[in-house]
């Protein structure tokens, strides 16, 4: 009889009571890598996973409940032996995950009546097919912006949050209601998916979309260089939204000095227009291309304003009923594509469609 109570008490030590999870973490990787609990920027080409870790103290050890020996929590590498399979808790169980996104497909303002941090109301979806599931593939697919896609994969931010059930007893990762100064704070594990396109600022601009307009976004720590809400994935005005392309990018270009010449230069300027090409001052056309205007180049409406509007040059087209079919002809027109934000989440629009006033073309000073 002993001995028995004694196998008991090795079982229970062994293997916790549901109870005993006290806190649980969503960690993500990429192709493979290890799985940690960092927020992840990847691209539409990677293969990306997410799951779920429990974890408890047991005899005054730390230990994680996950389907994966390859862990990492808060930048702590996690010794396999203080890792046990999720199959190892017997317990009745629920997953619940939810995508955590903008309520209300509406944009917001920093600026008015006078300058504040504009509180952004947050949604959490449940994804009905991934509940009960340890392990899943992340999906950005928006439920309340409009999907944008690149070569025919949805691009764009999503964050998420999972609770996990046992025995009666709800834990939660962080969700809707953690915020930072009135924004979705850092602590709610985020998926920014880029495009594939060849072009690294384009394909960093495809990562903010999913994401609301902000009109006067603007950085945590009032720097012109980072913490800015537009690179934090929270949110940004239209040229907010295309510098923060370049910085995720790589480039150093401050916010708010697009048309600065330390930073740019002026590659064209449009002063007519003639069946829907944008003609220079010699009423020529204006070339897209090696000589011309090239993809994540600046396009800036009203530029000899305070205001304005400005996006980020993505494709050449032409008239779809013309010569070329709709196709690249080389030549600055209407028909021409930028991926923008405003008043709006960002989306891609022709250059007829995005804005209108005199046009200018700025291009980053390497």
């Amino acid at each position: 009889m002993k001995k028995i109570y004694f196998y008991i008490m090795l079982f229970l030590v062994a293997v916790p009571l549901a109870g005993d999870i006290n806190n649980i973490y969503i960690v993500s990787n990429i192709d493979g890598s290890v799985f940690t609990n960092d927020s992840k920027t990847a691209s539409i080409n990677d293969t990306l996973r997410m799951s779920i870790v429990g974890n408890n103290e047991n005899n005054g050890e730390q230990v994680y409940y996950s389907n994966s020996t390859k862990l990492q929590i808060n930048g702590q590498v996690i010794s396999e032996s203080n890792i046990q399979n999720w199959a190892e808790i017997n317990n009745d169980y629920s997953i619940k995950w939810f995508k955590v996104e903008e309520a209300n497909g509406k944009y917001y303002n920093n600026t008015s009546p006078s300058w504040h941090w504009e509180d952004i109301p947050y949604k959490e979806t449940e994804i009905i097919e991934w509940r009960d599931r340890y392990d899943i593939i992340p999906c950005v697919e928006p439920t309340i912006f409009r999907a944008v896609f690149c070569n025919g994969k949805t691009v764009g931010t999503m964050r998420f949050k999972v609770t996990l059930t046992i025995n009666g007893i709800t834990i939660s990762t962080p969700g809707k209601d953690s915020k930072y100064k009135g924004s979705i704070s850092d602590k709610v594990h985020r998926i920014s998916l880029k495009g594939n396109t060849g072009n690294e600022i384009i394909n960093h601009a495809y990562s903010l979309c999913n994401l609301p307009y902000i009109w006067g976004s603007e950085s945590f720590t009032g720097s012109k260089w980072d913490n800015h809400q537009s690179e934090l994935f929270i949110g940004a005005d239209c040229a907010d939204f295309a510098v923060a392309a370049y910085q995720l990018a790589g480039y150093q270009i401050p916010y708010d000095e697009i048309r600065n010449n330390e930073y740019t230069d002026i590659i064209a300027t449009v002063y007519s227009y003639q069946d829907k090409n944008l003609l220079n001052i010699n009423e020529e056309i204006i070339v897209v291309g090696k000589e011309g205007i090239q993809i994540g180049d600046f396009i800036y409406w009203n530029y000899n304003t305070s205001g304005g509007h400005v996006a980020l040059f993505l494709e050449d087209k032409s008239d779809p009923n013309g010569e070329f079919a709709g196709q690249s002809d080389r030549v600055f027109n209407e028909w021409d594509l930028v991926i923008q934000t405003l008043f709006h989440e960002p989306e891609v629009k022709s250059v007829g469609d995005a804005y209108h006033g005199n046009v200018r073309v700025y291009r980053y000073r390497d």
